[in-house]
């Protein structure tokens, strides 16, 4: 048998394909759970973001064993809720995924939701009139469960550990995924009597790959209740992450999504152009006033980097080259704008080094702020490239070795985008968009072309499609 790499490259989406394809036999309960995979397999696969450490590993035995003990799962009976309502997955308070979903909500109409929370607190901040309940609130018939994990566990672990040999799939990998496994089992278990007793008309989730929601929409499914997804973010090359759909329906952006998931295989029946909600045209301060909430100089222009979450040396190369690219542009600010799920500790051997520049956690400005406050705004391959676009701020494409290109390749064919490889490259491409009135008008009408295409409406007019489908959809549905 070949030796797995102990720190691997980034896998294939061909990999993942695989992965998810191979795990969803046997069935669980009739659902197939290698969907609920995807979260942990783009994340620590395709992006390179796992920890497969030895340390780890032990970390993983100990959880797997946690879990099979003392699931994650309430008790006592199922909390009750009004029939005949849309049953909206909630499953993050950061504002990229409620201002995606309250919009809809809202259009909905409150009263006829229920709103299905990642914690307690978040239950207590859904617009009033909608019901409330979080996902712990749900029981889980453990023994039950147990005799039916039991049934499926070994065929999983045979699959499983053929995929790693398969693949070379690094140390650690077959507890990781073979932990995720087991959670599937459980949320799919406890989801399925849920759902018969909440008798949702529908269920909206913001993202269904996402672990839970992709457990819940396999059950509403396998029971024949209407499915609906939002798009939360850009699409990549080949749509990885976000096909195959589970829901009946996916409410994409605009003609560029569609033609993506299209491409990827969809049925194009699935495919609804709506808009994005979380998204407006509009910036909600001045460039003034979140310069000054950012403590940058209101009289320099402003350069920002928005990174994406990738392998350690990738993030530190990314951060570097930005700096290193301003160092040469004197008298222009910069700021460097962490993702969500990134902590400022990874970035402390660069910030310390370049102190000029400004490293902000995602948390320390909204995104309008943010992109009220930036000139320019450099992006590897993210989606908060086009949403700076969309805010009419220019971009360029930092283009690094081994990171998957994705929406950056967008960025650059479709919206004309200045693409950089280097620093050199990157403080010239600034200077020209920072000082060059000419090419600033150009890359703006460029963009401009690519925002109608890429997004069909905005805000609340996004909302308001999207909440109308599913009304005309699933009148007089259950419940």
């Amino acid at each position: 048998m070949q030796r797995a790499p102990s720190a691997p490259a980034l896998y294939a989406p061909e990999v993942l394909r695989d992965i998810e394809a191979e795990l969803s036999g046997p069935r669980f309960r009739g659902i197939p759970l290698g969907p609920a995979l995807n979260q942990v397999c783009m994340i620590e696969l395709y992006y390179g973001r796992g920890d497969w450490s030895r340390a780890a590993h032990w970390k993983d035995w100990g959880r797997r064993v946690k879990h099979y003990l003392r699931p994650p799962c309430g008790r006592g009976p199922i909390p009750p809720l009004s029939p005949g309502r849309v049953l909206v997955i909630w499953r993050s308070a950061n504002y990229r995924i409620s201002e995606l979903v309250l919009p809809v909500v809202r259009e909905l109409d409150p009263r006829q939701c229920s709103m299905f929370c990642a914690s307690e607190s978040m239950t207590r901040e859904v617009p009033v009139g909608a019901e409330a309940l979080s996902w712990k609130a749900i029981p889980l018939d453990r023994a039950a469960w147990r005799a039916e994990y039991r049934r499926c566990r070994p065929e999983w672990h045979r699959r499983l550990r053929g995929l790693c040999r398969k693949h070379r799939l690094p140390r650690g990998a077959f507890g990781r995924l073979a932990d995720h496994m087991m959670l599937a089992s459980q949320c799919v278990a406890s989801s399925l009597p849920f759902l018969k007793a909440a008798r949702p008309r529908a269920v909206l989730a913001e993202c269904d790959r996402d672990f839970t929601s992709s457990c819940v929409v396999l059950s509403a499914r396998s029971l024949g209740i209407p499915t609906y997804t939002l798009v939360h973010g850009v699409l990549n090359e080949q749509a990885v992450g976000y096909v195959p759909v589970l829901a009946d329906r996916v409410f994409c952006w605009g003609e560029l999504q569609r033609r993506q998931f299209l491409a990827a295989g969809e049925d194009p029946a699935k495919v609804v152009v709506a808009g994005c909600p979380r998204l407006t045209r509009e910036l909600a301060v001045t460039a003034a006033q979140a310069r000054v909430k950012l403590g940058l100089d209101s009289r320099k222009p402003v350069m920002l980097l928005g990174t994406n979450p990738t392998a350690p040396a990738a993030c530190l190369e990314m951060a570097e080259m930005f700096c290193v690219a301003v160092g040469r542009l004197p008298g222009v600010s910069a700021v460097v704008r962490l993702h969500p799920s990134e902590r400022l500790e990874v970035y402390a051997p660069v910030a310390q080094r370049y102190p000029a520049v400004r490293f902000t956690s995602n948390s320390d400005a909204t995104l309008d702020e943010a992109l009220a406050a930036a000139d320019v705004v450099v992006v590897p391959n993210s989606g908060l490239g086009s949403d700076a676009l969309v805010k009419r701020r220019l971009v360029i494409v930092l283009d690094l070795l081994g990171l998957p290109p994705g929406h950056g390749r967008d960025l650059v064919d479709l919206a004309g985008c200045p693409r950089v490889t280097d620093a050199e490259g990157l403080a010239a491409a600034a200077a020209r968009l920072l000082f060059d009135d000419a090419a600033r008008r150009e890359c703006a009408a460029l963009a401009e072309r690519f925002v109608g295409d890429s997004c069909a409406a905005f805000g609340r007019d996004a909302a308001a499609r999207i909440a109308a489908c599913i009304g005309g959809e699933t009148a007089g549905g259950p419940g």
